[in-house]
């Protein structure tokens, strides 16, 4: 099966060679650390290894056994040669690759195709292909599928050193890694985005007595799935509560938290007489049973529309803002007590606050006030106070939008403006608007 080398026997390596060695593998590393798709991996590593290795070609292709098929997955050639780019050399060119690759079970290294047992089919393929001296490494095992990692000579014969064999291992696992490092957060990710859709309902666009508006983004745009959660349901009387609060953590994790900390909550809240007596529970049973792997910021309110009040506790959270229509004046409504799940001993308060008709209630988290520039030009509490004052609709527009929306939009559009692509954290604002 070809002309194989013991990659693994004791040598002296040429000093060059290990410094060679050295600076390819902390390339290679330096870029494998970037935020890459699996494709984008496998050729991000021909590249590197053809360039680094001086050779013809570089490529790495899945080998089929049952049916012997190759596919080439990503493909580097020097300047000058033409690349490969096949789907199925069988069907093209008599190449017995499942043969030639032992069936992709161990590293196979050919100084000269001509000095192999290999068929002459084979061989004169391989030589029509452009390859002449290969190195060939199995990276990823799939079931019944192998794929290789191979680095080929053109047109002439190279004798492989060990140690370049061995650098060539190196790549094949490292680009095995993070392939599999990125599937894995590709999977998780799935998981997240279905339990928290699953957990985590759209809410509601108006409750008794207020129009209602929210809105959420995850720090990164493809990932869907953050910490950050509002939640909003109604109970006997009209009483209407409002959650917004911020997980700490990403992902699944972060998800699964999200929506035990939600359940515990509205749970405890619909059996409570007051706000601070079921989140000082809460926050109980999580700190005394570890069952956060951080904490929760979170800002819980209850509206009730019969006296126009607003009582709320904020647990660490960013001020929920109150615009008054009569005056233009903004008030905060700063926190309250910690943030939730690390003190067992902690106290939380409860305060009130009246609105009337027009007033605007908007409860968010962190991602708002530290959009920027720069980390020394965020945005803060005192650019959204700006961007919450100014005229709002005094009813709905012709496409049905309320004051809510309205209000909703702009701040959205003006913290988008202020921010120039400098948001590093996932956002969440809920808006109620009492109705006239």
């Amino acid at each position: 099966m070809g002309v194989l080398i013991d990659i693994f026997k004791d040598a002296v390596a040429d000093p060059s060679a290990v410094r060679d060695r050295d600076a390819l593998l902390n390339q290679i590393d330096i870029m494998m650390g970037q935020p890459l798709t699996a494709a984008e991996i496998k050729q991000l590593a021909v590249d590197t290894l053809g360039h680094g290795l001086s050779a013809d070609r570089c490529m790495s292709f899945v080998i089929d056994r049952p049916s012997a098929g190759v596919r080439i997955v990503s493909e580097w050639c020097r300047p000058g040669l033409a690349t490969l780019a096949f789907q199925n050399c069988n069907s093209q060119i008599a190449v017995d690759l499942d043969g030639a690759f032992a069936a992709g079970e161990r590293p196979v290294v050919v100084h000269d195709i001509r000095s192999t047992t290999w068929s002459q089919p084979t061989t004169e393929g391989l030589a029509t292909m452009g390859i002449r001296s290969l190195v060939g490494v199995p990276m990823i095992v799939d079931g019944d599928q192998v794929e290789m990692l191979c680095v080929a000579m053109a047109e002439h014969s190279r004798d492989w050193t060990a140690d370049e064999v061995t650098r060539i291992e190196q790549m094949a696992l490292l680009t095995r890694t993070a392939v599999e490092a990125v599937q894995a957060s590709q999977r998780e990710h799935k998981i997240a985005a279905q339990l928290q859709a699953a957990l985590l309902p759209k809410l509601p666009r108006c409750a008794p007595g207020l129009e209602l508006a929210d809105y959420y983004r995850p720090a990164f745009e493809e990932s869907e799935v953050g910490g950050d959660f509002a939640d909003v349901f109604t109970v006997d009387n009209g009483i209407t509560f409002f959650v917004v609060g911020d997980v700490s953590g990403k992902g699944l994790a972060a998800a699964a938290q999200i929506a035990m900390v939600r359940n515990m909550l509205r749970f405890a809240l619909y059996h409570g007489r007051t706000l601070a007596g079921p989140v000082t529970s809460l926050n109980r049973m999580l700190a005394e049973n570890n069952m956060l792997e951080g904490f929760v910021t979170v800002f819980v309110a209850r509206y009730d529309p019969r006296a126009r009040t607003v009582t709320y506790v904020n647990c660490g959270q960013e001020p929920g803002l109150v615009r008054h229509a009569a005056t233009g004046l903004i008030e905060e409504l700063p926190p309250t007590g910690p943030v939730v799940g690390t003190i067992e001993t902690a106290v939380f308060q409860e305060e009130v606050v009246r609105l009337d008709s027009g007033d605007s209630l908007v409860m968010f988290t962190d991602g708002f006030t530290e959009v920027g520039p720069s980390r020394h030009q965020q945005l803060g509490i005192e650019g959204l106070k700006v961007l919450l004052q100014g005229p709002y609709p005094s009813a709905r527009d012709e496409f049905g939008s309320g004051r809510a929306d309205h209000l909703l939009d702009r701040m959205i559009a003006g913290v988008d403006a202020y921010s120039r692509g400098g948001s590093r954290d996932d956002m969440c604002m809920l808006v109620g608007v009492v109705d006239d």
